[in-house]
Protein backbone atom coordinates (compact mmCIF):
# COMPACT_ATOMS: atom_id res chain seq x y z
CA UNK A 1 0.00 0.00 0.00
CA UNK A 2 1.54 3.30 -1.08
CA UNK A 3 1.91 5.75 1.83
CA UNK A 4 3.46 8.71 -0.02
CA UNK A 5 2.24 11.29 -2.55
CA UNK A 6 3.39 11.14 -6.17
CA UNK A 7 5.10 14.19 -7.68
CA UNK A 8 5.24 14.77 -11.43
CA UNK A 9 8.51 16.66 -11.97
CA UNK A 10 8.09 17.63 -15.63
CA UNK A 11 5.05 19.37 -17.11
CA UNK A 12 4.51 22.41 -19.34
CA UNK A 13 1.66 24.91 -19.12
CA UNK A 14 0.44 27.66 -21.45
CA UNK A 15 -1.90 30.63 -21.03
CA UNK A 16 -4.34 29.59 -23.80
CA UNK A 17 -5.16 26.48 -25.78
CA UNK A 18 -4.14 28.22 -28.98
CA UNK A 19 -0.71 29.08 -27.62
CA UNK A 20 -0.31 25.59 -26.22
CA UNK A 21 -1.20 23.84 -29.46
CA UNK A 22 1.08 26.14 -31.41
CA UNK A 23 3.96 25.38 -29.05
CA UNK A 24 3.40 21.64 -28.93
CA UNK A 25 2.49 21.19 -32.62
CA UNK A 26 1.67 17.51 -32.19
CA UNK A 27 -0.30 15.90 -29.40
CA UNK A 28 0.11 12.23 -28.52
CA UNK A 29 -2.25 13.10 -25.65
CA UNK A 30 -5.58 13.84 -27.39
CA UNK A 31 -7.56 16.67 -25.86
CA UNK A 32 -4.73 18.22 -23.88
CA UNK A 33 -3.48 21.60 -24.99
CA UNK A 34 -1.31 22.71 -22.12
CA UNK A 35 -3.71 24.93 -20.17
CA UNK A 36 -3.99 24.53 -16.40
CA UNK A 37 -7.69 23.68 -16.71
CA UNK A 38 -6.65 20.52 -18.59
CA UNK A 39 -3.65 19.71 -16.40
CA UNK A 40 -5.41 19.59 -13.03
CA UNK A 41 -7.94 16.87 -14.01
CA UNK A 42 -5.13 14.81 -15.53
CA UNK A 43 -3.15 15.09 -12.30
CA UNK A 44 -6.21 13.98 -10.34
CA UNK A 45 -6.83 11.06 -12.70
CA UNK A 46 -3.26 9.91 -12.25
CA UNK A 47 -3.32 10.43 -8.49
CA UNK A 48 -0.54 13.05 -8.43
CA UNK A 49 -0.28 15.42 -5.49
CA UNK A 50 1.95 18.03 -7.15
CA UNK A 51 3.46 18.90 -10.51
CA UNK A 52 6.46 20.98 -11.54
CA UNK A 53 5.89 23.46 -14.38
CA UNK A 54 9.07 23.59 -16.48
CA UNK A 55 8.07 26.58 -18.56
CA UNK A 56 10.51 28.07 -21.05
CA UNK A 57 10.45 30.13 -24.25
CA UNK A 58 11.80 28.60 -27.52
CA UNK A 59 13.86 31.69 -28.21
CA UNK A 60 16.08 30.25 -30.93
CA UNK A 61 13.09 29.13 -32.97
CA UNK A 62 11.40 32.50 -32.42
CA UNK A 63 14.49 34.40 -33.54
CA UNK A 64 14.81 32.40 -36.75
CA UNK A 65 11.13 32.76 -37.61
CA UNK A 66 11.05 36.48 -36.87
CA UNK A 67 14.19 37.26 -38.84
CA UNK A 68 12.98 35.31 -41.88
CA UNK A 69 9.64 37.12 -41.76
CA UNK A 70 10.92 40.63 -41.01
CA UNK A 71 14.07 40.58 -43.18
CA UNK A 72 12.07 40.59 -46.41
CA UNK A 73 12.40 44.05 -47.90
CA UNK A 74 14.77 45.22 -45.16
CA UNK A 75 17.88 46.98 -46.45
CA UNK A 76 21.19 45.37 -45.38
CA UNK A 77 22.11 48.54 -43.49
CA UNK A 78 19.06 47.95 -41.27
CA UNK A 79 19.78 44.31 -40.41
CA UNK A 80 21.64 45.20 -37.19
CA UNK A 81 18.68 47.26 -35.99
CA UNK A 82 16.35 44.43 -36.96
CA UNK A 83 18.42 41.93 -34.94
CA UNK A 84 18.20 44.17 -31.88
CA UNK A 85 14.46 44.64 -32.35
CA UNK A 86 13.95 40.88 -32.51
CA UNK A 87 16.19 40.36 -29.46
CA UNK A 88 14.23 42.85 -27.38
CA UNK A 89 10.96 41.24 -28.44
CA UNK A 90 12.26 37.82 -27.37
CA UNK A 91 13.44 39.13 -24.01
CA UNK A 92 10.00 40.56 -23.40
CA UNK A 93 8.41 37.21 -24.23
CA UNK A 94 10.68 35.41 -21.76
CA UNK A 95 9.83 37.87 -19.01
CA UNK A 96 6.09 37.73 -19.64
CA UNK A 97 6.10 33.93 -19.66
CA UNK A 98 7.97 33.85 -16.37
CA UNK A 99 5.55 36.31 -14.79
CA UNK A 100 2.60 34.24 -15.97
CA UNK A 101 4.11 31.00 -14.63
CA UNK A 102 4.67 32.55 -11.22
CA UNK A 103 1.11 33.90 -11.14
CA UNK A 104 -0.27 30.43 -11.94
CA UNK A 105 1.73 28.95 -9.08
CA UNK A 106 0.32 31.56 -6.69
CA UNK A 107 -3.18 30.55 -7.76
CA UNK A 108 -2.53 26.79 -7.60
CA UNK A 109 -0.39 25.66 -4.68
CA UNK A 110 0.14 22.17 -6.09
CA UNK A 111 1.95 23.59 -9.16
CA UNK A 112 5.65 24.37 -8.69
CA UNK A 113 7.11 27.15 -10.89
CA UNK A 114 10.41 26.86 -12.79
CA UNK A 115 11.28 29.80 -15.01
CA UNK A 116 13.21 30.31 -18.25
CA UNK A 117 16.42 32.28 -18.73
CA UNK A 118 18.04 33.03 -22.09
CA UNK A 119 21.55 34.20 -23.10
CA UNK A 120 19.97 36.86 -25.35
CA UNK A 121 19.07 38.73 -22.18
CA UNK A 122 22.75 39.42 -21.47
CA UNK A 123 24.48 38.57 -18.20
CA UNK A 124 23.05 41.49 -16.23
CA UNK A 125 19.59 40.92 -17.67
CA UNK A 126 19.65 37.20 -16.88
CA UNK A 127 20.76 37.80 -13.29
CA UNK A 128 18.18 40.54 -12.78
CA UNK A 129 15.40 38.31 -14.12
CA UNK A 130 16.53 35.44 -11.92
CA UNK A 131 16.54 37.59 -8.78
CA UNK A 132 13.13 39.07 -9.62
CA UNK A 133 11.61 35.65 -10.21
CA UNK A 134 13.14 34.05 -7.12
CA UNK A 135 11.66 36.82 -4.97
CA UNK A 136 8.31 36.06 -6.63
CA UNK A 137 8.51 32.35 -5.84
CA UNK A 138 10.52 30.63 -8.62
CA UNK A 139 11.86 27.27 -7.45
CA UNK A 140 14.30 26.54 -10.26
CA UNK A 141 15.36 27.20 -13.86
CA UNK A 142 14.57 25.33 -17.08
CA UNK A 143 16.77 25.43 -20.19
CA UNK A 144 15.94 23.78 -23.50
CA UNK A 145 19.19 24.28 -25.36
CA UNK A 146 17.94 22.72 -28.62
CA UNK A 147 15.04 25.14 -29.00
CA UNK A 148 17.06 28.04 -27.61
CA UNK A 149 19.89 27.27 -30.09
CA UNK A 150 22.43 27.80 -27.31
CA UNK A 151 24.90 25.28 -25.90
CA UNK A 152 24.70 24.76 -22.13
CA UNK A 153 28.38 25.70 -21.83
CA UNK A 154 27.80 29.16 -23.30
CA UNK A 155 30.17 31.30 -21.23
CA UNK A 156 27.46 33.91 -20.82
CA UNK A 157 25.56 31.46 -18.61
CA UNK A 158 28.33 30.89 -16.04
CA UNK A 159 27.12 33.78 -13.85
CA UNK A 160 23.58 32.34 -13.85
CA UNK A 161 24.82 28.89 -12.88
CA UNK A 162 26.96 30.41 -10.16
CA UNK A 163 24.08 32.37 -8.69
CA UNK A 164 21.76 29.36 -8.89
CA UNK A 165 24.40 27.33 -7.03
CA UNK A 166 24.55 29.99 -4.32
CA UNK A 167 20.77 29.99 -3.99
CA UNK A 168 20.50 26.19 -4.07
CA UNK A 169 18.26 26.36 -7.14
CA UNK A 170 18.05 23.24 -9.31
CA UNK A 171 18.55 23.73 -13.05
CA UNK A 172 16.69 21.39 -15.41
CA UNK A 173 17.86 20.85 -18.98
CA UNK A 174 16.31 19.02 -21.88
CA UNK A 175 18.81 16.30 -22.70
CA UNK A 176 19.18 14.06 -25.71
CA UNK A 177 17.11 13.54 -28.82
CA UNK A 178 15.13 16.33 -30.47
CA UNK A 179 12.28 15.46 -32.88
CA UNK A 180 13.46 17.95 -35.53
CA UNK A 181 16.81 16.30 -36.12
CA UNK A 182 20.35 15.49 -35.03
CA UNK A 183 21.62 19.02 -35.65
CA UNK A 184 19.33 20.25 -32.85
CA UNK A 185 19.85 17.21 -30.63
CA UNK A 186 23.56 18.01 -30.54
CA UNK A 187 22.91 21.08 -28.38
CA UNK A 188 21.53 18.83 -25.66
CA UNK A 189 23.51 15.60 -25.70
CA UNK A 190 24.54 14.62 -22.14
CA UNK A 191 28.30 14.90 -22.69
CA UNK A 192 27.88 18.66 -23.17
CA UNK A 193 26.93 19.09 -19.50
CA UNK A 194 30.18 17.72 -18.05
CA UNK A 195 31.83 21.14 -17.95
CA UNK A 196 28.98 22.61 -15.91
CA UNK A 197 28.95 19.73 -13.43
CA UNK A 198 32.72 20.06 -13.03
CA UNK A 199 32.73 23.82 -12.53
CA UNK A 200 29.64 24.01 -10.29
CA UNK A 201 29.82 20.90 -8.07
CA UNK A 202 27.05 22.08 -5.70
CA UNK A 203 24.61 23.00 -8.49
CA UNK A 204 21.77 20.45 -8.79
CA UNK A 205 21.74 19.65 -12.53
CA UNK A 206 18.74 17.67 -13.79
CA UNK A 207 18.94 16.11 -17.25
CA UNK A 208 15.41 15.39 -18.45
CA UNK A 209 14.77 12.19 -20.42
CA UNK A 210 17.97 10.52 -19.09
CA UNK A 211 19.83 11.74 -22.18
CA UNK A 212 17.36 10.18 -24.60
CA UNK A 213 19.35 8.50 -27.37
CA UNK A 214 22.64 8.97 -25.52
CA UNK A 215 21.95 6.97 -22.37
CA UNK A 216 25.57 5.78 -22.20
CA UNK A 217 26.69 9.40 -21.86
CA UNK A 218 24.10 9.95 -19.14
CA UNK A 219 25.41 6.96 -17.20
CA UNK A 220 28.99 8.22 -17.55
CA UNK A 221 27.97 11.63 -16.17
CA UNK A 222 26.13 10.04 -13.24
CA UNK A 223 29.13 7.92 -12.34
CA UNK A 224 31.50 10.90 -12.40
CA UNK A 225 29.41 13.79 -11.03
CA UNK A 226 27.22 13.38 -7.92
CA UNK A 227 25.36 16.64 -8.64
CA UNK A 228 23.83 15.33 -11.88
CA UNK A 229 20.28 13.98 -11.68
CA UNK A 230 17.64 12.80 -14.17
CA UNK A 231 13.92 12.50 -14.87
CA UNK A 232 12.09 9.69 -16.62
CA UNK A 233 9.80 11.45 -19.09
CA UNK A 234 9.86 9.98 -22.61
CA UNK A 235 12.68 7.66 -21.54
CA UNK A 236 10.58 4.79 -20.19
CA UNK A 237 7.64 4.80 -22.60
CA UNK A 238 9.51 5.54 -25.83
CA UNK A 239 7.02 8.25 -26.80
CA UNK A 240 8.32 10.07 -29.91
CA UNK A 241 11.58 8.08 -29.86
CA UNK A 242 11.28 4.45 -30.95
CA UNK A 243 11.99 1.81 -29.97
CA UNK A 244 10.88 1.84 -26.33
CA UNK A 245 13.15 0.13 -23.84
CA UNK A 246 12.16 -3.19 -22.32
CA UNK A 247 11.43 -3.51 -18.60
CA UNK A 248 14.85 -5.01 -17.96
CA UNK A 249 16.59 -2.30 -20.00
CA UNK A 250 14.80 0.48 -18.13
CA UNK A 251 15.52 -0.98 -14.71
CA UNK A 252 19.14 -1.53 -15.65
CA UNK A 253 19.43 2.09 -16.81
CA UNK A 254 17.78 3.44 -13.64
CA UNK A 255 20.10 1.42 -11.43
CA UNK A 256 23.19 2.40 -13.41
CA UNK A 257 22.51 6.12 -12.92
CA UNK A 258 21.21 5.41 -9.41
CA UNK A 259 17.61 5.14 -8.22
CA UNK A 260 18.38 7.92 -5.76
CA UNK A 261 19.20 10.20 -8.73
CA UNK A 262 16.05 9.78 -10.89
CA UNK A 263 12.65 11.48 -10.58
CA UNK A 264 9.37 10.40 -12.12
CA UNK A 265 8.07 12.75 -14.82
CA UNK A 266 5.32 12.70 -17.45
CA UNK A 267 6.15 15.58 -19.87
CA UNK A 268 2.48 16.62 -19.92
CA UNK A 269 0.81 17.64 -22.24
CA UNK A 270 2.99 15.63 -24.63
CA UNK A 271 2.17 12.46 -22.70
CA UNK A 272 -0.68 11.13 -20.57
CA UNK A 273 0.30 11.23 -16.87
CA UNK A 274 -1.73 8.13 -15.94
CA UNK A 275 -0.08 6.05 -18.67
CA UNK A 276 3.38 7.25 -17.62
CA UNK A 277 2.64 6.29 -14.02
CA UNK A 278 1.28 2.88 -14.99
CA UNK A 279 4.39 2.16 -17.08
CA UNK A 280 6.68 3.19 -14.23
CA UNK A 281 4.70 1.19 -11.66
CA UNK A 282 4.86 -1.92 -13.86
CA UNK A 283 8.66 -2.01 -13.67
CA UNK A 284 10.23 -4.69 -11.45
CA UNK A 285 11.46 -2.27 -8.80
CA UNK A 286 11.46 -2.66 -5.03
CA UNK A 287 9.03 -0.68 -2.88
CA UNK A 288 11.94 1.42 -1.62
CA UNK A 289 13.03 2.18 -5.20
CA UNK A 290 9.51 3.21 -6.18
CA UNK A 291 9.32 5.54 -3.19
CA UNK A 292 12.56 7.21 -4.30
CA UNK A 293 11.38 7.50 -7.90
CA UNK A 294 7.89 8.84 -7.27
CA UNK A 295 8.44 11.01 -4.21
CA UNK A 296 11.60 11.19 -2.12
CA UNK A 297 14.04 12.17 -4.87
CA UNK A 298 11.85 15.06 -5.99
CA UNK A 299 11.55 16.30 -2.42
CA UNK A 300 15.30 16.21 -1.88
CA UNK A 301 16.66 17.25 -5.31
CA UNK A 302 14.09 19.95 -6.10
CA UNK A 303 13.69 20.95 -2.45
CA UNK A 304 9.91 20.67 -2.55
Amino acid sequence: MRDYPIIDTHTHTFPTREVGRQAIQALPHPGASGVVADLLPDLDAAGFARAVMLNFTPTGEMREENLVREAKGTAPARWGALEEQVRQSIVGRVQRRNAWTLQVAREHARLVPFIGIDPRMGEDGMLAELETCVRAGARGIKFHCSTQRSYPTDAGLWAVYGRAEELGLPVVFHSGWHPLGCHLSDYSRPARFAGIAERFPRLPIVLAHIGLGWQEEAVALAQRYPNVYFDTCLAITGTWSPPPLSDDEIVSLLRLVGLDRVMFASDWPLCVPLKERQRAESLPLSDAERRLLFYENAQRILRL
